[in-house]
């Protein structure tokens, strides 16, 4: 089944069930991660009657991370979709994403930086974390531009201990 008319059934699914919005909005207000409040926008978006296309662009994801969290989320509902394991949310070591997605970005401060970088290397780097905030994985973002996992791994670091100003710092040659 092509991926279009997929999305497609799974956000049917959605639109005609049924959103506990009492769960729903103290899921979202009890969390302090961008990320997976991004998850709960998703969904209503989509119980609202908004297009998995609309959806994907409004919350900064791609479609087929879209697809995973509706799966996700008509297989356990709410919760599951939020306290999975995967998040990594439940240990005390989170991982480089979990970090990363903690961060509220500013998009206006995000696109003027980007304007205004005369260097490929730092527009490499902030295209970087806009993938990653769209929902790509770490893996998807090195193939897109062309880098090194290890290398994007140590652009995330320099964005979560200093932001977007610590991100574009330029190369030190010693």
């Amino acid at each position: 089944m092509p991926m279009n008319q997929y999305l497609l059934s799974r956000a049917y699914q959605l639109f005609v069930g049924e959103l506990n919005l009492v769960l729903w909005k103290e899921l979202y207000l009890n969390s302090d991660h961008h990320y997976l409040r991004k998850k709960l926008l998703a969904i209503k978006y989509l119980y609202e009657g908004k297009s998995t296309k609309e959806v994907s662009k409004l919350v900064h994801c791609s479609e087929k991370k879209l697809s995973q969290w509706i799966d996700k989320f008509l297989m356990n509902g709410l919760e599951d979709l939020i306290y999975s394991p995967e998040n990594n949310l439940h240990k005390k070591q989170k991982n480089r994403t979990c970090k990363l997605h903690e961060i509220i970005l500013d998009w206006g401060s995000w696109q003027y930086i980007y304007d205004n970088c005369e260097k490929e290397y730092q527009r490499k780097r902030l295209l970087a974390i806009r993938y990653l905030y769209e929902g790509k994985s770490r893996r998807e973002t090195s193939d897109l531009l062309n880098c090194n996992y290890k290398t994007l791994s140590n652009w995330i670091d320099k964005f979560i201990s200093g932001g977007l100003e610590k991100l574009i710092e330029p190369i030190s040659r010693d």
